[in-house]
């Protein structure tokens, strides 16, 4: 696979300016809601905050009833080339088109938008001020970290790493996998749960830390690897990147790292400096650091290619 960076082009058609979003016939615009009748709410099932078509065809009616219709101002409609379609939105978000349509996940909001062949497409928000992945393809988009058919190590845990992966799931697609390693008993039901509903997302309840324990759930090399573990100190956070790299990223692959300035005596600067001397130490050398303010503050992520020492 080629190691060169994944352009962004816009639809073609499309002139840089703002793009009109058209809400399809049949899905609610913005507003539907306050001016329809409650009987016609009723009909269509938009009392219960959903398009009652796709709840009607979902075996989880209950997390349909939780989605929640959502109508943002489209700005660009940015298209990869690899195949990854990604909306910007007015608020500064983006979205990921939904793997699973008619299956909300961790935040139950969906939008539609209506493709260039005139079929009705579900988006799924991404929340920029709060994924750093997110915020980093806001703030440099022409570079993409991931695309169809990647098979994908992610090292974090907590809320923001189950989010972070399912879009990572949408990207991908149906061809790829994502591997989370979770170390956060509380979280693991909530993997284990979404990894039911999503077929590219394997739970591995381990400790990055130690990723020998889990080399029988990864048979084969990996395209990314992404350490998002920025609340530990840089030294750990390297070894523990250095470690996964070593057994499960081919050669060639790409790594992500984030970071944060951490405590008051510590500027984003001088750690990005540590970290830049300590990768490159491990073989592991930055292609591009992404500053991700002013949507997440004092926070960065570095992407970078592996080359593999004895293949040199």
């Amino acid at each position: 696979m080629e190691a060169a960076p994944l352009q962004i082009s816009r639809m073609e058609g499309q002139s840089s300016g703002s793009v009109e979003e058209k809400t399809p016939k049949g899905i609610p615009g913005p507003g539907d809601s306050e001016s329809m009748p409650a009987s016609k709410k009723a009909k269509t099932g938009m009392e219960a905050g959903t398009n009652s078509n796709l709840a009607a065809g979902s075996a989880d009616a209950t997390n349909c009833r939780k989605r929640t219709i959502w109508n943002p101002k489209v700005v660009e409609h940015l298209r990869v080339c690899q195949g990854v379609s990604l909306l910007r939105c007015e608020e500064g978000g983006l979205c990921t088109r939904n793997m699973i349509p008619g299956k909300a996940t961790y935040n139950g909001y969906i939008t539609y938008v209506q493709d260039e062949d005139g079929t009705v497409v579900e988006y799924r928000p991404w929340n920029t001020f709060r994924s750093p992945l997110a915020a980093a393809i806001a703030r440099a988009p022409e570079d993409i970290f991931v695309a169809p058919g990647f098979r994908v190590l992610y090292l974090g845990d907590g809320e923001g790493a189950i989010a972070t992966v399912s879009h990572i799931s949408d990207i991908i697609g149906t061809r790829g996998v994502v591997y989370e390693v979770e170390s956060c008993l509380q979280n693991a039901a909530k993997l284990v749960n979404m990894a039911a509903r999503r077929a590219n997302v394997t739970p591995i309840l381990e400790d990055a830390r130690h990723p020998e324990n889990y080399q029988a759930a990864i048979l084969r090399k990996v395209d990314v690897v992404y350490c998002d573990m920025s609340y530990i100190s840089e030294d750990e956070q390297v070894a523990i990147l250095s470690k996964n790299v070593s057994l499960y990223l081919k050669d060639g692959g790409f790594f992500l790292l984030t970071y944060e300035a951490g405590d008051r005596n510590s500027s984003l600067y001088e750690r990005r400096k540590r970290l830049h001397t300590a990768l490159e130490a491990e073989k592991l050398f930055v292609i591009k650091d992404i500053c991700l303010e002013p949507l997440i503050l004092n926070a960065g992520l570095l992407f970078g290619v592996y080359r593999n020492a004895s293949l040199i």
